[in-house]
């Protein structure tokens, strides 16, 4: 068996860090990031679950075997003042943990051939 090092996409992580940097939105009202990161799962072929009553999703890679393994990204940004300004922000590192995920995700769907299940969960903290 050859074992090969795994390729990550450094200029989409970037890419999703720099939408989602400049876009943060509230607790429950992160409506424009659950779009972003459903138009970014969807790209990747990875199935997912929004709901009706709130924001976020469960994105599931895998055939439902067990065990699953877990992600979990915040996607809230924090309101607070920044250069005299009301601002909202993701000073809080919600956009690279996101970001992150987001490669985890696309390196699973790529690799992961239905071997155990993969569910990340991004939801507002």
């Amino acid at each position: 068996m050859t074992t090969q090092t795994p390729m990550i996409d450094e200029e989409q992580i970037l890419a999703d860090f720099n939408y989602l940097h400049t876009r943060g939105e509230t607790a429950f009202n992160e409506v424009n990031t659950t779009n972003y990161l459903a138009k970014r799962l969807d790209e990747m072929g990875v199935a997912y679950e929004r709901f009706d009553d709130f924001t976020g999703l469960i994105a599931t890679i895998g055939d439902g075997r067990k065990p699953i393994i877990g992600m979990r990204s915040d996607i809230d940004a924090l309101k607070q003042v920044y250069q005299g300004k009301t601002q909202v922000l993701h000073s809080c590192g919600h956009d690279s943990h996101m970001a992150m995920v987001l490669a985890v995700a696309a390196y699973y769907a790529k690799r992961l051939k239905h071997s155990r299940d993969f569910e990340i969960d991004f939801s507002t903290s």
